[in-house]
């Protein structure tokens, strides 16, 4: 049931690892339950896989941040979120409706790959990184930055 890409399957080049994964099916029986959570869309698997990696790195930043007195006393969580979401370098987009990008008809179902990562870089909008204004956007646009929000506050209190 993979979904054909590098992000989000398992990968290792330790054999043993790879043989327990096999013999025990956790990694088989995962990925059937996250298609089940996303009507079998493999776009939809995809996708979550790139955000957990890219949540993992947004608390790899938090944690730095953390570490730094002056930071961690004087950020809200709120900025600390908008400092460390993060966009994928790409996610795949597939069309409910046929339209129209910048002038080029496209149909039914068709396949995009969109840079997120860079246009983040070039652009430097958090609007890039949900794409909030357009027909495909994430709809982890809020739970995520709360999500962050909350670690963040969770942390603190508990230092």
């Amino acid at each position: 049931m993979c979904c054909g890409c590098l992000g989000c399957c398992p990968r290792t080049l330790n054999p043993l690892k790879l043989l327990w994964w096999s013999l025990t099916g956790r990694v088989r029986k995962a990925k059937a339950l996250l298609a089940s959570k996303v009507s079998g869309d493999l776009s939809g698997v995809h996708a979550t896989g790139i955000a957990l990696h890219n949540i993992v790195n947004s608390f790899q930043l938090m944690r730095t941040l953390f570490g730094d007195i002056s930071q961690r006393t004087t950020l809200s969580s709120e900025e600390v979120s908008r400092r460390c979401v993060l966009a994928p370098a790409s996610v795949l987009r597939q069309a409910t409706d046929a339209g129209k990008v910048t002038g080029c008809p496209f149909g039914r179902l068709s396949l995009f790959i969109v840079a997120l990562g860079e246009a983040q870089r070039k652009y430097g909008s958090e609007d890039v990184i949900f794409l909030k204004n357009s027909w495909s956007r994430c709809p982890a646009e809020q739970w995520v930055p709360a999500l962050l929000e909350g670690v963040w506050r969770r942390a603190i209190e508990n230092s």
